[in-house]
């Protein structure tokens, strides 16, 4: 049985009037949403489990990760393929590519099971051998996609380790269809080279503190793998010349001058993406509308035949000062954006705290924290902004390490992107452990 797949579009400006002959900022929200019809069955499923067995795995990570596998393997059904790839400095592939009937989950689980820590960390070879399995399987068993889900605890320090090369290794790999999500285990992995995989790979990067956490994390990751709707959806926006249209979220973006393409990845059903945008108006006399066009492209998950692409406009009225300031904005709207804002600002400081360039973490906050302070001016969100932003411009000037950073990233993160914790334990704001 086939399954209906719909992207509804909604755009709402935080203001929808600008006074003539006056330069104005307007703030944009586009909400992409996956609706699909309930379905009996699904389609099939495959799948690469790619785990970190590195000697820092022991003390229970390993145990855990092994029983998050199997619970995979438990929940997964007779159409579905499975691999599994372990990696320290050597890499082995425990179950290639096999169907998961009776006897396919027999052998997955006894693959599983030869799980033990040892030697250092070949991330990046780990991860291609787990693509490239995943990849296999598609050509075997005649899937259109695979998905491959990392998990590791430490930082890549064999082969390949640099961040960019990664993304571009896992940009390459998802566009022949195996995208990828990673999960990072503990206090001390690299967030930067985990979400470099997961960025290129139009996946999602996870947090998982105990062992509790990496069975829910790999199980929730399973669920939302299931659950995609539509792939490669992207949002094209257009404009008229004179505008200037910034991006507030963390998507990949392609930027024409009078237009920008925004890679959204895949999308869940029952999900959706946000995109804040903020548009910077120039003068402009009474009686002018401005259009911003708002295309969506995409593919069908099932088929994996092109979406009709779906058209809207959302469009400014410049009016005369009068008309416009008995217009009243619409805060709901100025707030989300301000939150979006605050959360992206925040994770794009950490990364380069991350990499140790304090001074230039420290300065973003407060330049981009200069902009987002005028625009979140009077919505209720205002004075707590405020407090955030000045909390992170000390927390990110000095080195930062631990938990709480990880927790702070991984919160900007999903909050800037509109992603899931699959995590049972709320662990709040990103600005809570900053």
């Amino acid at each position: 049985m086939t399954n209906k797949t719909e992207i509804k579009v909604e755009s709402s400006w935080d203001k929808d009037v600008v006074p003539a002959n006056e330069p104005r900022k307007r703030g944009l929200l586009v909400e992409i949403i996956g609706i699909a019809e309930k379905r009996v069955d699904r389609r099939p499923v495959n799948l690469c489990l790619v785990i970190d067995r590195s000697g820092s795995m022991a003390n229970g990570k390993i145990e855990a990760a092994k029983e998050a596998a199997k619970g995979v393997v438990e929940q997964l059904g007779e159409e579905d393929v499975l691999s599994v790839v372990e990696f320290d400095d050597r890499i082995s592939t425990l179950v290639s590519g096999i169907r998961l009937d009776k006897k396919g989950k027999r052998e997955a689980i006894r693959g599983i099971e030869r799980l033990h820590p040892r030697g250092m960390t070949n991330l990046g070879g780990g991860w291609l051998e787990g693509a490239t399995q995943a990849a296999n399987a598609m050509d075997k068993f005649g899937f259109k996609n695979g998905h491959v889900v990392l998990l590791s605890d430490g930082h890549a320090n064999e082969g390949i380790t640099n961040p960019s090369e990664l993304r571009a290794h896992a940009d390459e790999m998802a566009s022949r269809g195996v995208t990828t999500s990673t999960v990072g285990v503990g206090d001390g992995y690299s967030p930067l080279q985990l979400e470099a995989l997961s960025e290129g790979g139009l996946g999602r990067l996870h947090d998982a503190a105990t062992p509790e956490e990496i069975i829910e994390t790999i199980l929730g990751e399973l669920d939302e793998v299931v659950s995609v709707v539509a792939t490669d959806v992207e949002l094209l926006v257009r404009w008229q010349r004179d505008l200037r249209v910034d991006l507030l979220a963390n998507f990949d973006v392609e930027d024409f001058g009078n237009s920008m393409n925004i890679r959204l990845g895949h999308l869940i059903g029952g999900s959706q993406r946000t995109v804040p945008l903020v548009i910077d108006v120039p003068a402009m006399p009474a009686g002018e509308v401005i259009d911003v066009e708002l295309i969506i492209s995409g593919k069908h998950a099932e088929s994996g035949k092109r979406i009709d692409e779906i058209f809207s406009k959302a469009t400014l009225r410049v009016v005369p000062l009068a008309e416009s300031t008995a217009v009243m904005r619409d805060w709901r709207i100025a707030e989300r954006i301000s939150l979006i804002w605050e959360s992206t600002m925040g994770l794009d400081a950490m990364r380069l705290n991350e990499q140790g360039d304090y001074i230039g973490a420290g300065n973003m906050v407060q330049e981009v924290g200069a902009n987002l302070n005028l625009f979140a001016a009077g919505t209720p969100s205002e004075k707590t902004i405020r407090r955030n932003l000045h909390q992170a411009k000390h927390r990110v000037s000095r080195r930062w390490d631990g938990r709480s950073k990880r927790e702070s990233m991984i919160a900007a993160k999903k909050f800037s992107k509109g992603e899931r914790d699959h995590r049972s334990d709320p662990r709040g704001k990103w600005s809570d452990h900053i």
